[in-house]
């Protein structure tokens, strides 16, 4: 976990830098995307040989993190400089709000598909997670560059 957790701060970071050197809607829509892929097939790898599913959360954990610095970057470019912090605030609530609601959705396919007693409900479980990723794609393309 913790080398999943620097992974995913570094990407974070990363990605913002890519975002800086590409177009940021792009770059955070392929990222979402690919987070989106590899989630909705984790959870039915849980087969797989312990170090290699290791391996494959690891690289979950840098996409479903690798667009948040991009995101976070151009609401602060976006907002009105007199209304920064309150739209900082505001995007803060948002996201925290989303993950804990998110925890509680998976939370609840996972109980309702078997309590993780098999493969096929962590592969609900972690495929409901790929559906939010790909929301967020659909929500990303819906907004102007």
């Amino acid at each position: 976990m913790a080398v999943a957790g620097i992974a995913g701060m570094l990407a974070s970071i990363a990605g913002a830098e890519v975002a800086v050197r590409f177009p940021r809607k792009t770059m955070v829509m392929l990222i979402m995307g690919v987070s989106c892929l590899i989630s909705m097939t984790i959870g039915f790898s849980a087969g797989l040989d312990p170090a290699w599913l290791a391996v494959l959360c690891i690289v979950y954990t840098i996409f479903f993190q690798g667009d948040s610095a991009a995101i976070h970057a151009g609401v602060i470019t976006a907002a009105r400089p007199d209304l920064r912090g309150a739209t900082m605030a505001l995007q803060s609530l948002g996201g925290f709000g989303a993950a804990a609601l998110g925890t509680i959705a998976a939370g609840w396919v996972l109980d309702l598909s078997g309590g993780g007693h098999t493969f096929f409900s962590w592969g609900l479980t972690f495929a409901s997670m790929g559906l939010a990723a790909a929301l967020g794609v659909i929500l990303v393309a819906r907004t102007a560059d």
